[in-house]
């Protein structure tokens, strides 16, 4: 790239970004409450980051990651989460995400199905998510995505609330990548879907070790002004086998997160597993696995 056509590019990436900064204060004021995005277990054994990394099931948590996405994804997965003396919640998920060249703008799709037993009391949950995402300059990629949310609590009528997130990913250069997100931009709210900011780094040192660190803040339902930072690293020097750890430090919900997993990545599938637990209040701990295949 020229000099000049570097310059034009950080020009159009600063007004990219300042439109959708813009945008995030135009949005008004949304009644937020306690988010929750669902992520497998790649960034929760990185402590939950991974907004800026280009990976299948990462346009969860950054649509704009689908544009760095190579050929079909297709992963499944389960997640069972322990709270002591109130029981637990328990998800399955699948989830598509179609990084074929010939497309302009890809797609990603997820089901997620929970069952949350506290208490006694069983609550159903199901949530579809709808991402696009796709490069608009050379080295910027813009993801939106579109969710529907429903719960059924015990004795009472289904409640069903309608999502949306976007997002920015861009990579000056190959190893390096930093996102932007702005999450659940529409008016109507629950506890697991309130508006929040995200960013995102991801720094990759080839052949030894990737790492990450995102910070996130919710604009609403957050007195004490308070933040979540999340950092992870990934270890890449033994072929296929890759070891995970990170720490998650959630000042908003007074937790402190430690994660650890493993993966190993073969030429068509691929196996996660990640292990969370609170160690501030030691009373939650979390386990998740999926299998990914590649076409």
């Amino acid at each position: 790239m020229t000099k000049t056509n570097h310059i034009n590019a950080v020009r159009k990436l600063a007004l990219n970004i300042s439109l959708l900064s813009l945008g995030l204060v135009l949005l008004g004021n949304p009644k937020p409450v306690f988010a929750q995005y669902f992520s497998g277990p790649k960034s929760n054994a990185m402590g939950g980051a991974g907004r800026a990394a280009g990976e299948s099931e990462g346009h969860l948590l950054n649509p704009a990651s689908l544009a760095h996405l190579k050929g079909y994804n297709l992963d499944g997965g389960y997640r069972y989460e322990s709270h002591e003396d109130l029981g637990g919640t328990r998800d399955w998920s699948v989830n598509i995400a179609d990084g074929s060249s010939e497309s302009l703008f890809l797609g990603g799709f997820s089901y997620i199905n929970s069952e949350q037993k506290l208490n006694g009391q069983i609550t159903d949950i199901e949530d579809y998510v709808l991402s696009v995402g796709g490069f608009v300059i050379e080295g910027l990629s813009l993801g939106v995505q579109a969710q529907r949310w429903s719960r059924r609590p015990p004795s009472l009528s289904e409640q069903i609330i309608y999502q949306g997130s976007a997002g920015l990913l861009y990579t000056p250069l190959e190893n390096f990548g930093m996102a932007l997100v702005t999450y659940n931009f529409l008016d109507e709210h629950e506890p697991q879907l309130r508006p929040e900011l995200a960013l995102g780094l991801h720094y990759l040192y080839e052949p030894i070790f990737r790492a990450r660190l995102d910070v996130s803040y919710p604009t609403k339902y957050n007195p004490n002004k308070k933040g979540i930072i999340m950092i992870g690293t990934e270890t890449l020097f033994l072929s296929g086998f890759k070891p995970r750890f990170g720490a998650k430090f959630d000042d908003v919900a007074k937790k402190t997160i430690l994660t650890a997993g493993v993966g190993w990545e073969g030429p068509k599938f691929a196996i996660n597993y990640a292990f969370e637990k609170d160690v501030r209040t030691k009373d939650q701990h979390r386990q998740s696995f999926d299998l990914n295949m590649f076409f």
